[in-house]
């Protein structure tokens, strides 16, 4: 086994391609840091598989994660709570991942499927980092009162950190004035907040032991070009509860009698439908 991390330099992949084909690997399994389209490097052997990234043009097997059932997901969380008006803070970037649109429209589908309307009001962008997600909450809460999200979606969890400060700062307890949910669950930000996210995670382990199971020959796929989508479980933790009629920051007065939430637990929760028992934050 030969591993060569390239750091996203095209020069340096072509010569690492051309090294590994001169050693003659049977196969080859080339990685991604997001969910991404890559152009094909020429001189791949037969047996290359593409993980967490698809080839432009097809013709090799790939595994990315099914992102547009994790935006459902995480909004289902939210609506299984009671939620109706659900903000989504989506990335803001002149090259938009194709995460983006596919969590964009699992949100939209979700909310669809509950006989809501998507509020185009509640659709924000920002910068993928803390910063962004501060910016953002201060756009959602100038809103009406009555259009106010009582519940975000974030694009990441380094949004929904950003969320959670500006919340504070502007008197808004989390989840009993605002519930969160986030996406990747890098733990570092996830556990650690306080709250914890609720969030969903990227499927990393699982898409490596699927495209390793394909370059191996141990798993066989219908087609050279198909393309796996893997599941993104929710984790389940304590940043989401029952809204209040409209979230309002400390200076404008209460509007609502809070909804208390207690406990604090972690569960990752692999094909969580709304209504299940273990689905219930």
């Amino acid at each position: 086994m030969v591993l060569v991390n390239t750091d996203g330099d095209r020069e340096i992949e072509v010569d690492a391609v051309a090294t590994l084909a001169s050693h003659q690997v049977d196969a080859m399994i080339y990685a991604a840091m997001w969910h991404r389209l890559v152009p094909v490097p020429e001189g791949l052997p037969p047996g290359t598989v593409f993980l967490d990234c698809r080839p432009e043009g097809g013709g090799f097997p790939a595994v990315v994660p099914d992102d547009e059932r994790g935006g459902r997901a995480a909004t289902e969380v939210l609506l299984a709570s009671g939620h109706r008006r659900i903000a989504y803070i989506d990335a803001d970037e002149e090259d938009l991942p194709i995460a983006s649109g596919l969590r964009l429209a699992g949100y939209r589908a979700a909310l669809l499927e509950a006989g809501i309307t998507p509020d185009p009001a509640l659709h924000v962008r920002a910068e993928v980092n803390a910063a962004g997600g501060r910016s953002a909450l201060g756009r959602l809460i100038a809103l009406p009162p009555r259009q106010r999200p009582t519940g975000i979606f974030c694009f990441n969890d380094r949004i929904a950190s950003g969320v959670y400060s500006a919340a504070h700062r502007a008197g808004l307890e989390i989840p009993r004035d605002l519930s969160v949910v986030g996406y990747d669950d890098q733990q570092l930000i996830a556990a650690e907040l306080d709250p914890p996210l609720t969030t969903v995670a990227l499927p990393h382990e699982a898409m490596g032991r699927w495209a390793t199971e394909v370059a191996l020959g141990i798993r066989e796929i219908e087609k050279d070009g198909e393309i796996h989508r893997m599941e993104c479980p929710v984790v389940l933790r304590s940043s989401v509860g029952p809204p209040l009629t409209s979230i309002t920051p400390a200076s404008d007065g209460p509007t609502a009698t809070p909804s208390g939430r207690t406990g604090a637990t972690t569960e990752a929760v692999p094909g969580w439908q709304p209504g299940s028992e273990e689905g219930t934050p």
